[in-house]
């Protein structure tokens, strides 16, 4: 490469309509009258990588504030790595633009390129990323690893959901949101507020950690993050120490108290004042925020910094 920020493949006209391209150094998406307008994501130069760009159909949409909007996302090696809404009907996705490639400033090998004539949700994507490994241990690893998706009936409607009985059977971690007194647990996915506050019970279950496995009542929660918030999945925070208003009668319920080792008395006086503990050698917490694990225009994870500060703040004894 000569200039990193050269065009090398690229399907889209800045005036009208959605459409892709990749430079020296990012994969773009591009929505003219999108929310937002472009999304772009960092990729390692001299190794391959599988990109797919996938555009929703208007039957799978948010609402937010009366508006619906569909999505289009792209995905770098299986995983969902940003997304833009659009309005479906309004012909936001229509422009005339070729799918073209210029190789003046840097060199990009192409190895195939497929269309479908359906949109992709994220276990196509990642099955398409793992068929073309070459190394078919890396491929079965991962394979089964992420294999958690069974077809299960919610809400309405019936898609693939990450089984809380697989999760469970791979030492993952995980919480379960539930109503509390007939709150709508749904009401934050509807909103881009971060004031906006619900009250719900929430349970948390670590099959490797069973004696923290804990049910909170009255658990005050709302969206995190003024970024994150206008997302898809959005970040959550959890209120459990007691307050005034309705988080007076929060408390932590142990699922499965263990008063024989030192872990499970800790877990036990914890909980008796809405505390918690999560992982190793961490700090007991009454707040917690559950991050989504979007990866930044490094190609990095969100979670990698709240990784180190959980490493380094217990070493520095903050």
């Amino acid at each position: 490469m000569t200039d990193d920020d050269a065009l090398l493949l690229s399907c889209y006209d800045e005036t009208s309509g959605a459409g892709f391209y990749v430079t020296g150094r990012v994969v773009g998406i591009f929505c003219n009258n999108g929310v937002s307008r472009r999304e772009e994501r960092a990729y390692r130069q001299g190794e391959k990588i599988t990109v797919a760009v996938v555009v929703e159909p208007a039957s799978n949409y948010v609402e937010r504030d009366g508006t619906r909007y569909s999505m289009m996302k792209l995905f770098l090696n299986g995983e969902e790595v940003a997304c833009l809404g659009y309005v479906p009907g309004g012909g936001s996705l229509i422009q005339t633009k070729y799918i073209t490639m210029d190789g003046r400033l840097g060199d990009l090998y192409l190895y195939y390129m497929m269309a479908w004539n359906s949109y992709m949700e994220w276990a196509q994507a990642f099955k398409n990323y793992l068929v073309r490994l070459t190394d078919t241990e890396v491929m079965v690893k991962e394979y089964a690893f992420e294999d958690v998706l069974k077809s299960q009936t919610a809400e309405g409607s019936t898609q693939s959901r990450p089984s809380a009985a697989e999760i469970y059977s791979r030492g993952m971690p995980y919480i379960v949101e539930c109503p509390y007194e007939g709150s709508d647990i749904e009401a934050l996915d509807g909103t881009t507020s971060t004031s906006t506050k619900i009250y719900i019970t929430l349970y948390y279950f670590d099959p490797e950690r069973p004696w923290r496995n804990f049910k909170a009542v009255s658990v005050q929660t709302r969206n995190q993050g003024t970024t994150s918030a206008k997302r898809p999945v959005k970040n959550k925070r959890y209120y459990l120490a007691k307050s005034k208003g309705k988080n007076k009668d929060t408390r932590i319920i142990l699922l499965n108290p263990d008063d024989t080792t030192e872990e499970g008395r800790r877990a036990i006086a914890l909980a008796a004042i809405n505390k918690v503990q999560v992982g190793d050698n961490t700090i007991p917490v009454d707040v917690i925020t559950v991050k989504v694990d979007y990866s930044d225009s490094g190609n990095a994870n969100d979670c990698g910094a709240c990784e180190m500060m959980e490493r380094y703040i217990p070493c520095l004894r903050w």
